[in-house]
Order: C-alpha cells, then structure tokens, then sequence
C-alpha cells in the first residue's frame, strides 16, 4: 500500500534510532547498502512494535516499505535488502 511521503518520512523519523542502526550495519560492512534482512525484523520486532499504538508497526513493516520504495527486495531468496539511497541521504 502506497503511504504519503511525509507520513513515511514521519515514521522513520520517530523510529529513526533502527535506521542509525542500519546504517552503522552499512558503514562497517563496505559501505554497500543492503543489509540482512533478519537484521531489520530483528530491530522491527524489538523496537518498532514494542509501542502498540504506534502506526510505525505498518508504516515500517518490510513489505510497506518495499511497497514505497524504501526498501529494495531484488531476490528474496538472499535474504539481502536494499536501502534507496535517498533514505540514506535524508538520514
């Protein structure tokens, strides 16, 4: 499901400490922006749907996020994602 931006924008905002943890992932990892799969549920389980009330558990979910371009999903199968660099940049 497509979101507006600025409600996207606003959930990786509130919830922009997993992002700071991808993105260290990426910096000691060879800069590449993927990063495990497993690692980002680990983070959303923990973090993200640890607040009941928060929209951020849908807004943030991997598919909804591969949905509106956040996320890169180029084979499933690897079990690898793919962040957009513009996320990167707004971070």
């Amino acid at each position: 499901m497509r979101l507006n931006r600025d409600v996207l924008i606003g959930s990786i905002i509130e919830h922009q400490h997993v992002f700071f943890c991808l993105l260290d992932y990426i910096d000691n990892n060879d800069g590449a922006l993927e990063v495990p799969e497993q690692l980002y549920l680990h983070y959303y389980n923990n973090d993200i749907c640890e607040h009941e009330n928060d929209d951020g558990q849908f807004h943030l979910s991997i598919s909804s996020l591969i949905d509106n371009g956040v996320f890169i999903h180029h084979d499933k199968s690897s079990g690898v994602i793919t962040l957009e660099r513009v996320v990167v940049d707004l971070l």
